[in-house]
């Protein structure tokens, strides 16, 4: 898979629930039902971030907690920055 596909529908989304000052949305279930899709389309997402290095699935009893690496986020912040200058554009028009 490309990477350009890889931010393509809800990805993007789950990359900033994962990241922020205060994790609340830690695991798979978490972040599915706030994004509003199936826990295995989820994971199939959680996975293809995984395998390009950007989640960090730690087992913590019997739950998977996510955790972004350096690498995820740096694309998070990079998606709060384009979401930021796409609300300053549409402020001037």
């Amino acid at each position: 898979m490309r990477t350009h596909k890889l931010f393509e529908g809800l990805r993007g989304e789950v990359i900033l629930l994962i990241s922020g000052p205060v994790l609340r949305y830690k695991s798979i279930t978490a972040v599915t039902k706030k994004i509003g899709c199936t826990y295995a389309y989820g994971t199939k997402i959680i996975s293809e971030l995984r395998d390009h290095k950007m989640v960090i699935l730690k087992k913590v009893g019997r739950r998977n907690e996510l955790r972004l690496t350096k690498k995820g986020q740096e694309v998070a912040n990079c998606i709060i920055q384009y979401k930021a200058g796409l609300k300053k554009a549409q402020a001037l028009y």
